[in-house]
């Protein structure tokens, strides 16, 4: 059985892809030789597809270049983007299923992504009936509500149904109301609310496990979620705050650094431990700024119910 595993990435994130995808397959090394990995080519250079090539024919893996047509790249650059931390190569995963037409099913992840543990209970998740599976959003309830879904997901880690997914759509179809999503909706969270708009009739919901968000409340999650970050399979860090930053800090910090290390210089490895005393402060500051914001958010829906 072949494991396709699909993601996007520019020049600008290949350290993290590397590392993305070197826990992935350090920690799956009993299939390594069954995964094929997919990117695209026309947002890395020779350079970066080399540094991807070493790690992953080092577990006898392989890697397929997927070129983007013109036509779909002229579509994603007219996509608005109102987060700073992401790319327009984000919402190449959107033509995954049409690009692969030979593909059954797939898995993408973002590489923002440290893989802990096994990802095959991901490809034997049930999928017949549904397009996507992924776990819930952190902040799933107020995104849920901003674009009108019951139901919203983080497009950091999905299982593709591409079978199910071409035969619920063509390619022109597909383009057609992706057209409509990016003219009736300010995408505030880019190609996650395409796919949660697109998908809102055919997801099926993945264990925390295998999408864990919830480390950016770090301290808190220490004390509170013991069980929940000590088992989690793929921990995915979503918003600004990343793993390769100097300031950012968590217990998956050394576990990161032990893939990491390899494409740091000196400087930039004494840096990366010198400045965590500093993103404990940041931190502080910043998620005062959040319980506030989400407490104000909360009174709010309050208020709504009772007017309703």
């Amino acid at each position: 059985m072949k494991y396709g595993i699909a993601f996007c990435c520019d020049d600008n994130y290949i350290i993290p892809a590397c590392v993305t995808i070197e826990s992935l397959l350090s920690n799956n090394r009993n299939i390594a030789k069954d995964i094929v990995f997919y990117t695209f080519s026309n947002s890395i250079n020779e350079k970066s597809i080399e540094m991807m090539n070493s790690v992953i024919t080092r577990y006898e893996s392989r890697l397929q270049l997927l070129p983007i047509p013109n036509e779909l790249k002229n579509l994603v650059d007219s996509i608005p983007i109102y987060v700073n931390h992401i790319s327009s190569a984000a919402y190449y995963r959107l033509f995954l299923p049409y690009l692969l037409d030979s593909v059954s099913s797939c898995l993408y992840i973002d590489c923002d992504i440290l893989v802990r543990g096994s990802i095959l209970p991901i490809f034997k998740t049930v999928m017949d009936n549904v397009c996507v599976a992924a776990v819930k959003d952190d902040g799933s309830t107020y995104y849920a509500e901003r674009i009108n879904v019951e139901t919203y997901c983080n497009s950091g880690v999905l299982m593709m149904n591409f079978d199910k997914i071409r035969a619920t759509r063509t390619m022109e179809q597909f383009n057609k109301e992706l057209n409509t999503i990016a003219k009736n909706n300010i995408l505030l969270m880019g190609d996650q609310d395409i796919i949660n708009l697109l998908y809102k009739d055919s997801m099926a919901i993945l264990p925390d496990t295998y999408n864990y968000q919830r480390h950016l409340k770090k301290i808190r999650t220490l004390v509170k979620e013991r069980t929940g970050y000590r088992n989690s399979v793929i921990v995915h860090y979503i918003t600004k705050d990343k793993p390769w930053k100097p300031t950012h800090f968590f217990p998956y910090s050394s576990e990161y650094y032990s893939y990491l290390k390899k494409y740091l210089s000196k400087p930039k490895k004494i840096a990366f431990w010198a400045g965590k005393p500093f993103g404990v402060v940041i931190h502080t500051i910043e998620y005062c700024y959040y319980d506030i914001l989400h407490l104000a958010r909360r009174i709010k829906r309050k208020i709504k119910k009772k007017a309703i």
